[in-house]
């Protein structure tokens, strides 16, 4: 699966989101919109933002809570 979190600058859960998948060594890649020319899939209102693919599986800290469910 390849996933693609989207962050904003300044964005405390963004960092909270990253801290998480950074100490469970789960792989993603990040794209901060305010300061990479990548968009992403759809408007987004809100962030973190987790895509798999072009599909929103997630976003905010409810983003942990669908990892933490995955990590045996």
């Amino acid at each position: 699966m390849t996933y693609t979190l989207y962050v904003g600058e300044n964005c405390h859960q963004c960092q909270t989101v990253i801290n998480f998948l950074d100490s469970n060594q789960l792989s993603y890649k990040k794209v901060n919109v305010d300061l990479d020319s990548e968009e992403p899939p759809i408007e987004l209102f809100a962030f973190p933002a987790l895509f798999e693919g072009q599909e929103l599986v997630k976003y905010g800290t409810d983003i942990i809570a669908y990892f933490q469910k995955k990590i045996p």
